[in-house]
């Protein structure tokens, strides 16, 4: 005989969990999830579907190539792509660099004999000082041409062979600064030393440039050594920069003067510089295979000592500040620094443990890296990039920080559909800017959308299997009823699944939610004589189900472009039988 119908609620809760056996999982966290893809840990509860991105400006960045670089100042978007800095207010991208009033020279001179289909040129009558990289116009001058060299201001070589008659007039224009390399990431620091808010960029190939809104220059009078700069960051009023294995850091509240005398200098690494942080007063510095923290306040008391020498960051655009830690991608997992620097047990540093098989997955297929900070969240993104991704292919992982009375713990999850090659992230003004681009050429702004620029999101969620009692006992599931907080019209199914969901067991075919039909009850708005209850709106689902079987789990999915839903609660109303 059956037993009369018992309930078993399952709140979901804890995130993404792969790393313990399902039998454990569905008996000691049974709200976790074995598949949760583009759902998000709320901190308000439940799992929520995320929302989506779109195109902040409906034009391309002008150019060619990857966007190699992102930033958000004066309430503008900053693109580099190509070798050249562009912005947009989401109405057309406007060049930056080159264009920008410099004070750059001009020269001018006259052919001193014909030039046929030869680089070679000798000019005469010269007014002003002709340099190399300075762009020749003139009669006859096809295309974009530059003098490539020169022995003598009579003698040039130009960049590509040329036809141009005797005695034409030309002007020599000296070119504004031009971001270096072709497709490495362009690294952005935003910066207020004399009450002017400005921009600094790394290219990872010449010097430093700085950008204060109206001009664009590069720091050509800086030395030598702070040419390759691949990071920066401001600690204690001094600009600090990451050059392959050197830090150099300028005088104090000086973007532009990095000599010792005035309070410049140079600190030795014995690793390449991955990233740089300053996380409680301290400035954190990172390499592949280690973490160093630099204290004090000047060059007189600055004092470098290590934190770890056995782990490091292996991926510079993941370390993001969260919730009062830091977090990064290391070799072994993503990373919170508070553990990894307490008594150097390196062990207890990775928190990614829950997903590490997906983690493992997303750095094998992806070539780089990065990660955004979604703050009234708590949520930290973190993204592979690979150009072969189809649309809906690009992996990520995100990962919800919870502060209780328990203390922190972290909830994880996957995305996909997001192939972010560069991003950032800012909060101003309560309001959240979170971009991410790629080699489509357009800037893209997370959050802003019901779908990924116009395609549906995939949704997933699979609950463990439930062994609810007793996974010797067989049990007949009735009713399954499901609250869930939508934030507009949304559909969506449910499918249960018996026994691991094996062939040869009889599986029940899905149920259909809307928020215009199935409801039951609006928590939040329904009431119960005069007096409403609830606080979250919530929708009830009441599906009967015919199905039974020794252990049960379920799929939610959706593929849509309606508003995110999240999911609370679910409650089984359950028979046992005999046992095998």
């Amino acid at each position: 005989m059956p037993d009369r119908w018992q309930t078993f609620p399952v709140e979901f809760t804890g995130g993404l969990v792969t790393n313990i056996s399902p039998l454990q999982q569905g008996t000691n966290a049974p709200g976790t999830a074995t598949v949760l893809r583009n759902f998000e840990p709320s901190i308000e509860g439940g799992y929520r579907r995320i929302k989506g991105f779109a195109k902040y400006d409906t034009n391309a960045v002008t150019n060619s190539g990857i966007v190699r670089g992102l930033t958000y100042f004066n309430d503008q978007v900053y693109a580099v792509r190509g070798n050249d800095i562009f912005r947009s207010s989401g109405s057309g991208w406007t060049q930056v660099s080159d264009t920008t009033a410099f004070p750059a020279s001009t020269a001018t001179a006259t052919v001193n004999g014909a030039v046929s289909s030869s680089t070679t040129l000798v000019v005469d009558a010269n007014n002003g000082t002709i340099k190399a990289g300075m762009v020749i116009t003139g009669t006859g001058i096809a295309g974009t041409v530059t003098v490539a060299s020169l022995s003598d201001q009579n003698n040039l070589v130009m960049s590509t062979a040329q036809s141009i008659d005797n005695d034409v007039a030309l002007t020599f224009t000296e070119k504004g600064p031009v971001i270096g390399g072709s497709s490495g990431k362009v690294r952005s620091l935003l910066f207020n030393f004399n009450g002017t808010d400005k921009l600094m960029l790394v290219d990872s190939t010449g010097k430093p440039f700085t950008f204060d809104g109206t001009t664009f220059k590069q720091l050509t009078d800086a030395p030598n050594d702070t040419a390759g700069a691949s990071h920066a960051t401001v600690f204690k009023d001094h600009i600090f920069l990451g050059v392959d294995k050197t830090i150099v850091f300028s005088s104090p509240s000086n973007e532009e003067d990095f000599t010792a005398a005035l309070g410049g200098g140079t600190i030795l690494l014995d690793a390449e510089i991955t990233g740089l942080e300053v996380f409680r007063e301290q400035l954190y510095i990172f390499t592949h295979t280690s973490i160093f923290v630099l204290a004090g306040s000047s060059i007189s008391d600055f004092a470098l000592k290590p934190v770890t020498r056995d782990i490091g960051c292996v991926a510079p655009d993941t370390i993001q500040e969260i919730g009062g830690d830091v977090m990064f991608l290391g070799p072994d997992g993503v990373r919170l620094l508070s553990a990894t620097e307490r008594n150097n047990d390196v062990g207890l540093g990775v928190v990614s443990k829950p997903i590490q098989s997906e983690l493992t997955e997303l750095i094998t297929v992806s070539t780089s890296f990065t990660s955004v900070l979604l703050r009234p969240k708590s949520q930290y993104r973190l993204f592979g990039y690979n150009t072969d991704y189809s649309d809906q292919s690009a992996r990520g992982v995100l990962a919800t920080q919870f502060s209780g009375q328990g203390g922190e713990s972290i909830a994880w999850a996957e995305t996909r559909g997001i192939n972010a090659f560069v991003s950032h992230s800012a909060y101003v003004e309560n309001v959240e800017y979170i971009f991410f681009a790629n080699d489509d050429g357009f800037v893209y702004r997370m959050e802003q959308s019901n779908g990924f620029s116009g395609a549906d999101i995939i949704a997933t969620f699979n609950t463990p299997y439930f062994p609810i009692t007793d996974p010797e006992v067989r049990k007949t599931i009735y009713k399954a009823a499901l609250f869930i907080d939508p934030e507009g019209s949304f559909q969506m199914e449910m499918t249960p699944q018996f026994d691991f969901n094996e062939t040869q067991v009889i599986q029940p075919g899905a149920t259909e939610f809307t928020n215009t039909t199935q409801t039951v009850a609006f928590y939040g708005t329904s009431e119960y004589g005069t007096d409403s209850y609830g606080g979250r709106l919530k929708f009830r689902f009441d599906a009967n189900l015919t199905g039974s079987g020794f252990l049960v789990g379920f799929n939610f999915s959706s593929t849509s472009q309606d508003p995110p839903y999240s999911l609370d609660t679910l409650v089984l109303q359950y028979g046992t039988y005999g046992r095998r």
